[in-house]
């Protein structure tokens, strides 16, 4: 008799997949052991004499008896691996369905006091991570600049600091705001000329790498550029460099 765990016990959990599994191919391991036993038995009371061989029927009935039971148990973890491969998908997706109802959304804000119409020309840009989530999160990383450039970026410059991590103990609660170090972009008359006439654009752009509660590590891309109608910052329209993971 094959006892088998019930699908509630098991709740997504693998080890107990293989175990079942396990456990069926040693009864199917020990079912073949009992025929073999039985035959070589036969031969064992009789001396090893050739009456004791079995019958051509009954070497045919035995072997289908085994190949039979294969069969039921071919087909019965057939049936455990779909009813056990449901019940892993259900279960991974409601924990991702906890996970993204629960986890940390970490946002960036880029905005600016100052207007590029007043002199001397510089613009201090300054940037706010948003904890938008329903959690805390350890913030990682943080990279952020501003360039300017004909056309949108499409990806990072790397410098000796971008990849160096933050000291732990930088987490974000829940509804919180991290404030990253003002930035200070000084601008010619040839580039303030150019921007105004849109030849050329001014971005802030940059990455934040964090931690959820549920130890995912995460990624907050950003990319703003700053507009000479409004004279503040806005997200730049499609750029790859917004992104969320």
């Amino acid at each position: 008799m094959i006892n088998l765990p019930s699908l509630s016990d098991m709740n997504d959990n693998a080890s107990a997949f293989l175990q079942v599994m396990t456990n069926l191919l040693h009864d199917l391991s020990d079912q073949a052991a009992a025929l073999w036993l039985s035959l070589t038995q036969r031969l064992s009371d009789a001396g090893g004499a050739v009456s004791a061989w079995p019958s051509g029927a009954d070497l045919l009935n035995t072997l289908d008896h085994a190949f039979s039971i294969n069969r039921v148990i071919a087909f019965a973890l057939i049936l455990i691996a779909i009813m056990l491969g449901l019940q892993l998908l259900q279960s991974r997706r409601q924990r991702q369905s906890l996970e993204n109802i629960e986890r940390a959304y970490l946002f960036v804000n880029v905005a600016t006091e100052t207007s590029l119409t007043l002199t001397p020309r510089s613009l201090t840009i300054d940037a706010a991570i948003l904890n938008h989530g329903k959690t805390p999160a350890e913030i990682i990383r943080i990279r952020g600049y501003a360039s300017i450039m004909k056309n949108v970026p499409k990806k990072l410059m790397n410098y000796e600091w971008s990849e160096h991590p933050l000291p732990p103990g930088h987490s974000l609660a829940m509804g919180g705001t991290y404030a990253l170090e003002p930035f200070t972009q000084d601008i010619t008359d040839v580039e303030h000329s150019e921007i105004h006439l849109q030849e050329i654009t001014l971005y802030y752009v940059g990455l934040v790498e964090y931690r959820d509660i549920f130890g995912v590590q995460r990624e907050t891309g950003f990319c703003w550029y700053y507009d000479t109608r409004t004279e503040k910052f806005a997200i730049t329209p499609k750029c790859r460099l917004n992104k969320r993971t």
